[in-house]
């Protein structure tokens, strides 16, 4: 990625694609030329000008950042005080038995929320066990470790939860440990969830969240096939409403926009004054930029984002639906929809697909599995 680190001075970097950048600090022995390695930058003799700073601290200093593409799809940053780190860390495991939860295998990119409170926070608190399974994502690496660490539970992005289901590199592995599991990232499709509750017999929680919200905002828990189609309920001290184009809200059962209410919501994304209004309603409603909607029992249902609408033949389309759909077959690892122009109809639906290991299918035969499912892909 950076061509001139091997030339350059540690400390003063000189690169085109990343002017801004002058420090890479190694940690361990790999420390190339051009880095700083974290022993030689250690606080050794500086113990007391940080315990001065130490005291300075207060609960409503930033802890963090998280990076999200939040309501809008453009890179923003996310800051965290203690505050809202530990008192979201603090309820979330209240809803799950404490037994369950002592070896978590956590495969989400570190960057994000979910990997930063649940996989990092939350077991510093707790006095669990996290396992991160290789330093990107791959799921066999991720099934060796809950082979070899007994992992209790996991978190895993949707594909996984999917890979989990229906792969069958997972006969492999003794999995036999898990308790649970998590996944986030977009729905699941009640079809995955039964597909995986009857191969392991145990919940596997639809979990909705952000990092404007801080973390996992509601849950499915253990509640049952009946609401495996839902996000769950919301946790404790958050807020929930639907509301229409206008901000007000709509009747239960109706489709609108996703806000939420939370004392541990983030305050404002950094050093972007625009966004956060654009996001943060004066009454502190966080916009998820989500379609949702809510039963009389309180669940509440993902039904697409408001950006990522296609309009076919007069139809609203939600690239979330299709996709949580396409990949419940076993072939397939990750699908993306995306929208086509078309002069005739306005736009049709593309579907992109990456196959999991060692299957092969054709155009024709993933056409027949959805016929009469999908109608947008007929």
């Amino acid at each position: 990625m950076i061509p001139e680190l091997s030339e350059s001075i540690p400390g003063d970097i000189n690169s085109k694609q990343f002017p801004e950048l002058k420090n890479v600090i190694a940690v361990g022995s790999n420390c190339k030329s051009g880095m700083l390695n974290l022993d030689d930058i250690s606080i050794s003799g500086c113990e007391e000008e940080v315990a001065k700073a130490a005291k300075k601290v207060t609960i409503d200093d930033v802890s963090h950042f998280n990076t999200t593409s939040g309501t809008t799809g453009s890179p923003k940053l996310t800051p965290h005080d203690h505050f809202r780190t530990l008192n979201d860390n603090i309820f979330v495991p209240d809803q799950f038995d404490e037994k369950q939860v002592n070896n978590l295998a956590v495969t989400d990119n570190l960057a994000y929320v979910g990997a930063t409170q649940l996989g990092q926070v939350a077991p510093l608190l707790y006095g669990t066990t996290a396992v991160f399974p290789s330093p990107i994502y791959n799921f066999e690496k991720f099934l060796q470790a809950v082979e070899a660490e007994r992992c209790t539970s996991f978190m895993l992005t949707v594909d996984g939860a999917v890979n989990l289901a229906y792969n069958p590199i997972c006969d492999k592995y003794d999995l036999s440990s898990l308790k649970f599991g998590i996944a986030s990232g977009s729905p699941i499709q009640p079809a995955v969830i039964f597909e995986f509750n009857q191969k392991y017999g145990i919940p596997l929680l639809n979990a909705y969240g952000s990092s404007e919200t801080t973390t996992i905002s509601s849950t499915t828990v253990d509640d049952g096939q009946k609401v495996w189609h839902t996000a769950g309920r919301t946790l404790p001290n958050i807020e929930v409403q639907i509301v229409d184009e206008e901000g007000y809200p709509v009747e239960l059962g109706e489709k609108g926009e996703v806000w939420l209410r939370t004392p541990i919501a983030f305050r404002g994304y950094y050093g972007d004054i625009e966004k956060t209004k654009q996001t943060i309603t004066e009454n502190g409603w966080i916009k998820m930029g989500d379609i949702g909607k809510l039963s009389e029992d309180g669940y509440l249902t993902i039904v697409g984002r408001i950006k990522d609408i296609i309009i076919r033949r007069g139809n609203n389309i939600h690239p979330s639906e299709v996709e949580s759909f396409v990949v419940t077959h076993p072939a397939v690892n990750i699908a993306q929809v995306i929208p086509i122009p078309d002069y005739r109809i306005g736009e049709d639906v593309c579907v992109c697909v990456t196959l999991n290991e060692g299957y092969k299918v054709t155009e024709e035969e993933l056409k027949f599995f959805f016929a009469g499912k999908v109608f947008v892909l007929n």
